[in-house]
């Protein structure tokens, strides 16, 4: 914190989620689109506030409604499309997708693609590579 001036505390986490949810509110339906770091860092005041820091919020404030809807859908259908026998494969793909979404409480995912990634393989399990 000293030496690169940043508040990566719990009180300066919820001063960027504050200044999220007023970026969402500006922006409901479609979202204010990319929000570059240099601007969240001049929004929030915060050296490390670069980004939402929730992956719900970046959701919110770079999609809005119509994007986390879009997002949960995808979500729901994927986790659905799920081995129904939980082989090790899906089981794995099916828990890394869950640990990032724990993980997206706090930051807006540094393995974002990775998170997508995990969506895809999951899918391609569960409906080309275990259909008997």
């Amino acid at each position: 914190v000293d030496l690169l001036d940043k508040s990566m505390t719990f009180s300066g986490r919820t001063q960027i989620w504050i200044v999220s949810l007023q970026q969402f509110m500006k922006a409901k339906i479609f979202g204010s689109g990319y929000i570059s770091g240099s601007r969240y860092v001049m929004l929030t005041g915060i050296r490390g506030g670069t980004q939402p820091h929730n992956l719900m919020l970046a959701l919110l404030v770079y999609t809005g409604i119509l994007g986390l809807g879009v997002y949960s859908i995808l979500l729901i259908f994927t986790l659905k499309q799920a081995n129904n026998k939980m082989n090790s494969l899906s089981f794995i793909c099916s828990a890394a997708i869950a640990a990032n979404l724990l993980f997206g409480i706090t930051s807006m995912n540094m393995f974002g693609q990775f998170h997508y990634a995990m969506m895809i393989i999951l899918h391609y399990l569960s409906n080309y590579l275990f259909q008997k």
